[in-house]
């Protein structure tokens, strides 16, 4: 009789488990399966971001009226770093302890661009041309680039700065390629303490005032993306408080691709002598990969010039999982143009643009002066990027933008409007 193939491995089973069974101790082998141990599949390190470290603020080199400014710096000057930096490794990117004790950067011959940058941490000095190029660093064969916004690595308006200075460095592993550590600073010819204003007010910003970067978890990897917007902050001289808000931020993938809106960010921070520092917190969350959820952070900066012309800091931000660290820096540039703010309002003429000009007065001030009106401007698209709004809402007007700073006696203008902005505040706020 046949046996089927299915019956004859039933019974090849079975049989040795019966005589497993039946087998006393003493004298049968019986029999003993083998059991095989499956090593389990390494679980991957997840690659983590760490929250970024507050600036550390560098010691002042300070400025002088009629003195040097950061577009022509007596040669050799050397500038402290307010910077903030992390860290990049195969799991993860955290703040750069090193980095962040301390940097320099010496303007060893400024009418070529040629600057020497220290980071004592990393055991870095090189010479190189600030503008981004590539320079060796012989004792590691790591490769550092510095970016700064007096060389016209950014924007126009951080161009045209004559005090303050910001930039990026990053230290590049052999391959030129793969980022070991990477930080924003600023820098330049601070306030003296004792010229710092102790009254009125001050409202600083502009268009493409603001840079960083920001990194994002990829598996067990990372993304990163460099930041762009504009800034609008307001600094009260006699309260010592500072607010300050980043607008229409967007991220380009450092991989390349199109911009995409990033998060608004606002800060309020406390003025100490020619310093100021506050919390930073995201106030919008675009849906898309480099944004932040919720994000918290610092910001850390100082006035620059003889008398505060200038202000400039570095910020960070992280919600848990992304960070960003950047930069800021912005003039006086826009002048208080709120209808509410004015009296004795004459219409003048008509530009050919459309734009209208008025005579007028502010509230509490006899001086007569030829302006614009903020509310006229918003009601045109032509001119909308030009007006700023403080946060009481108070608008403000940026001259230089429509072509108009030669219409009047700006400084006093802005001296009136400051004034009036802080007389209407306070009235509104009690």
């Amino acid at each position: 009789m046949k046996t089927s193939t299915a019956a004859a491995s039933v019974a090849t089973v079975v049989f040795p488990l019966l005589l497993g069974a039946c087998a006393g101790g003493s004298g049968g082998a019986g029999y003993n399966p083998v059991t095989q141990t499956q090593t389990p599949t390494p679980t991957p390190t997840p690659f983590t971001i760490g929250a970024p470290a507050p600036a550390r603020p560098g010691n002042a080199t300070i400025a002088v009226p009629g003195g040097p400014t950061i577009g022509a710096p007596v040669p050799n000057t050397l500038f402290d770093l307010t910077q903030t930096a992390l860290g990049y490794s195969s799991t993860g990117i955290s703040a750069d302890a090193a980095s962040n004790a301390g940097g320099t950067i010496t303007a060893i011959t400024p009418s070529s661009g040629i600057i020497e940058i220290k980071i004592p941490g990393l055991g870095i000095d090189v010479s190189l041309k600030d503008d981004g190029t590539l320079g060796g660093v012989v004792s590691t064969g790591q490769f550092v680039a510095v970016k700064t916004s007096v060389a016209g690595s950014f924007s126009p308006a951080l161009a045209g700065l004559s005090y303050a200075n910001l930039g990026n460095w990053v230290v590049y592993a052999a391959d030129q390629k793969s980022i070991n550590n990477e930080a924003f600073f600023v820098n330049g010819f601070e306030t003296a303490d004792a010229s710092m204003p102790t009254s009125g007010s001050a409202t600083y910003g502009g268009v493409g005032t603001v840079i960083g970067a920001v990194v994002v978890p990829n598996g067990n990897a990372f993304s990163r993306a460099t930041l762009s917007g504009d800034s609008n902050m307001a600094a009260n001289f006699a309260t010592g408080i500072i607010n300050g808000s980043f607008s229409n931020m967007v991220a380009t993938a450092s991989s390349g691709g199109a911009a995409t809106p990033w998060n608004n960010v606002s800060f309020t921070g406390t003025i100490a002598l020619s310093d100021f520092a506050g919390p930073t917190n995201t106030t919008s969350s675009p849906s898309n990969n480099y944004a932040l959820g919720t994000g918290k952070g610092n910001i850390t900066g100082n006035f620059y010039g003889p008398n505060a012309e200038e202000l400039a800091g570095v910020w960070t931000l992280t919600d848990g999982t992304r960070s960003a660290i950047g930069s800021v820096a912005a003039g006086k540039v826009a002048v208080a143009s709120d209808r509410r703010l004015k009296r004795d309002i004459t219409p003048l003429r008509r530009m050919s643009n459309g734009i209208q000009l008025y005579s007028f007065r502010y509230f509490n001030d006899e001086r007569l002066f030829v302006g614009v009106m903020a509310q006229d401007l918003l009601a045109d698209p032509r001119f909308t990027a030009a007006v700023f709004t403080r946060p009481s809402g108070v608008l403000l007007v940026d001259y230089d933008r429509l072509g108009l700073a030669a219409t009047t006696d700006m400084d006093a203008m802005r001296e009136a409007g400051e004034t009036a902005v802080l007389a209407y505040e306070c009235l509104v706020t009690t």
